[in-house]
């Protein structure tokens, strides 16, 4: 994985506010294009999020922090200590156990860009 450095999508939105459709639906293709990546090597990131967003000074956005990753097939989805992942991005069959592989990155794809575009979390609206 590229060592890249910038701000994650929650700093962005908290110092420039919500974003414009043009500018979320490019977000939106970056962000696309990394999960898409990640799934075609086996890889489903879990916790796709603002946070988990990097956005570097040239302009590039891409999927961070995939801690809790696993591979495709993998239906671990808790930890000795509970439940993993951000509750308001989690894919409601995750809570409900049931394993959805990369479409539950989708899922929080589509909440992390629902932030973007109204500025707050489902959970925050």
């Amino acid at each position: 994985m590229e060592l890249v450095d910038g701000d994650n999508l929650v700093e962005k939105l908290f110092q420039d506010g919500p974003k414009p459709v043009t500018a979320v639906a490019l977000v939106a293709k970056s962000l696309l294009d990394g999960l898409d990546a990640a799934h075609k090597a086996g890889i489903v990131h879990r916790d796709a999020k603002p946070a988990n967003v990097t956005v570097t000074p040239d302009g590039r956005v891409l999927p961070a922090d995939f801690g809790i990753a696993v591979e495709q097939g993998d239906t671990s989805l808790a930890a000795s200590s509970g439940l993993i992942g951000s509750l308001e991005y989690l894919a409601p069959e995750r809570l409900d156990g049931v394993y959805s592989g990369g479409a539950g990155d989708l899922y929080s794809l589509g909440m992390t860009l629902y932030q973007a575009l109204e500025g707050v979390s489902r959970a925050g609206a």
